[in-house]
């Protein structure tokens, strides 16, 4: 339960990283677009105070050979001045929007970070879930349990025998002396599972262990609701 909280806190805060990064993303992509326009405004001021020195340059001639009035040599030296402003002006904007990218640039290096750290600790915490579970390697059934509550377990131990071919079934007898010793291997039996049917399925005695006084019978179930833990009556024709 712990584990569950701090997992969908890990989420949450990695949730609202993301968010984070994505705005800071944002704020980079504006702030280019922004140094863009700023940079082709600055090559129109600049193009535009080109032609103003040549034709400022060609108006100082004339000035100072007396060949136009005062006050039109005035005008073209102030719309000069105005083109050296505005240069200077947008040349300022272009360093600003460059510098802004810079620390935009630096914001959504700092968020992806943080978000990379929230990530790593949900990746913790997920393996640290993802742990305390048990997964079979193959569908089947439980029929055996080798592990008990609050023994330690470690990689690779056989904690659970899982049986997969449901058909093939067997049942473990435990006669006492007398009748153990008319007990032969290969013997026929009858199953009943009175729990599903009423109709007695045919096996064979597979094995005999006398130092357990245990006998095992086997026989091929052609029914589905016959599972694993269902108890049984064995019937033998004893010698």
């Amino acid at each position: 339960m712990g584990l569950d909280a701090e997992r969908e806190n890990a989420e949450t805060d990695v949730r609202k990283a993301q968010d984070r990064v994505t705005q800071a993303e944002s704020a980079v992509k504006e702030a280019r677009l922004d140094e863009s326009r700023a940079d082709a405004e600055l090559e129109k001021a600049r193009a535009v105070l080109s032609r103003s020195d040549d034709y400022y340059a060609k108006e100082k001639v004339r000035i100072d050979a007396g060949a136009i009035p005062r006050l039109e040599f005035e005008k073209a030296q102030a719309d000069h001045q105005a083109a050296v402003n505005a240069v200077d002006i947008m040349d300022k904007a272009w360093r600003a929007s460059s510098d802004n990218i810079q620390v935009t640039q630096q914001f959504q290096d700092r968020q992806q970070a943080l978000l990379d750290q929230t990530l790593k600790r949900l990746q913790d915490i997920q393996a640290a879930v993802d742990g305390q579970e048990v997964r079979s390697p193959v569908e089947g059934w439980i029929v055996v349990r080798q592990g008990q509550i609050g023994q330690s377990a470690d990689a690779g131990d056989a904690m659970f025998q899982v049986a997969t071919d449901l058909a093939t079934l067997e049942v473990a007898l435990s006669p006492s002396a007398e009748v153990l010793k008319r007990i032969l291997p290969g013997m026929q039996a009858l199953v009943l599972v009175p729990e599903v049917t009423a109709a007695a399925i045919s096996g064979d005695v597979k094995s005999i262990d006398d130092k357990a006084k245990e006998v095992v019978v086997e026989f091929v179930s052609g029914m589905p609701s016959i599972r694993p833990g269902m108890k049984a009556d064995v019937r033998l024709k004893l010698n």
